[in-house]
């Protein structure tokens, strides 16, 4: 009992670590770490570490979304909506905002986990001959939505082509990293120069938010969705909402992209127990010799955890930002390359650079974000094509 004891205030010690590590440093994936977490740890620890880390990672995440712009491949569609709070000082308004909703989306998750457990496996049999026409229609559906000048298409073939590099050739040392780090941080990074943008004093006040039940429900519709589909995260479900009316005001966009993101990440560690299919990258490092009725009530659990613990963090964010000032813009290109010059080789560096450079003629040329998701769809369809 003391060992078993001992090494689940390892886990909580690890996952603590590592969930505030990748959720705080900008573009740092749970994912690019977690190969490393598993090297040295054992099955009980690794289970606890794998839950909190995650549910830190994705409450933490969007600290650095909302007050740097630099986002995650999974809620980089929250930047700009956030972007708007940062420029009136409402920043840390912003994440309450999102915070809430992780909480009332997670409340809302039961239903739609009965639903993996009942239906998870009949929906896999069905991948051979379903999975290539949905990607390949959600990918169509992505580029005629926005495309809208030649800069749409250029960032399209150059988002896929080096998706194409990182994920399918094997020539860059950890490709995720590269990618997501490159497209949707270090040209957020950029653009911090370019736009001039300056630190705006923030407040740690909060507002009303309307809409969160409903918000709720949609953010586990669209991440049930995408639980059953490798390539659509859930910067497209929120994409996929937008775009079916489902919600129309800023504050509902930031609702859906915290709802998504907490429930895809559940949805998996449900999923993988009934299919074997590790949707998200910490699932396929999830010992399974618990049930999964365990792995679901803690992770709710967690939440709760990561939800405060990201509220007083973002506090403490607002009183750093506001000493820091624009000195704190200098700090972000800096952090990503010494991620990039310790991570990954050479030509991933020089892969790096190129994705950063997408991505920033994606933001100047005024053209969604979203169309950079093709860096992901379009390699994951291919390896199933």
């Amino acid at each position: 009992m003391v060992f078993e004891l001992i090494n689940a205030l390892s886990g909580i010690g690890f996952g603590t670590l590592f969930g505030f590590i990748s959720g705080l440093v900008p573009s740092l994936h749970i994912n690019q770490i977690m190969p490393f977490i598993s090297s040295f740890i054992g099955s009980q620890e690794l289970y606890i570490c794998v839950l909190l880390s995650s549910v830190l990672y994705v409450c933490l995440s969007f600290i650095p979304a909302y007050f740097l712009m630099v986002p995650t491949d999974t809620n980089y569609l929250s930047v700009l909506p956030g972007h708007e709070y940062f420029k009136t000082g409402k920043a840390f308004a912003a994440l309450v905002i999102t915070l809430k909703a992780i909480l009332v989306s997670t409340i809302f998750s039961l239903p739609f986990v009965v639903l993996i457990i009942f239906y998870s496996k009949k929906i896999i049999s069905f991948y051979p001959y379903i999975i290539v026409p949905v990607l390949g229609l959600c990918f169509l559906f992505l580029v005629i939505k926005k495309t809208k000048n030649v800069y749409s298409v250029v960032v399209i073939m150059f988002a896929a082509g080096l998706g194409y590099v990182c994920l399918i050739t094997k020539t860059v040392s950890n490709p995720l990293f590269v990618l997501v780090g490159g497209l949707f941080g270090l040209s957020s990074a950029i653009s911090l120069f370019h736009y001039k943008t300056e630190w705006v004093k923030q407040s740690d006040k909060t507002e009303k938010t309307p809409g969160l039940i409903k918000n709720g429900i949609i953010a586990n519709f669209l991440s049930l969705f995408v639980t059953f589909f490798p390539g659509l995260g859930s910067g497209f479900a929120a994409f996929l909402g937008k775009e079916l009316n489902l919600f129309k005001e800023r504050a509902d966009y930031l609702q859906i992209i915290g709802g998504v993101s907490v429930c895809v990440m559940l949805l998996s560690f449900v999923n993988i127990y009934f299919t074997g299919k590790a949707r998200t990258g910490t699932a396929y490092y999830l010992p399974l010799n618990v049930p999964w009725y365990y792995t679901y009530l803690l992770t709710i659990i967690f939440v709760v955890a990561g939800v405060i613990i990201t509220y007083y963090i973002g506090k403490l964010f607002v009183k750093l930002g506001n000493k820091m000032g624009d000195k704190i813009k200098f700090v972000i290109p800096a952090v990503l390359f010494v991620l990039a010059a310790i991570s990954t080789n050479l030509f991933g560096i020089f892969i790096f650079i190129l994705c950063g450079l997408t991505g920033y003629i994606c933001i100047i040329s005024n053209n969604s974000r979203t169309l950079m998701m093709a860096g992901i769809i379009f390699p994951v369809l291919l390896f199933f094509i």
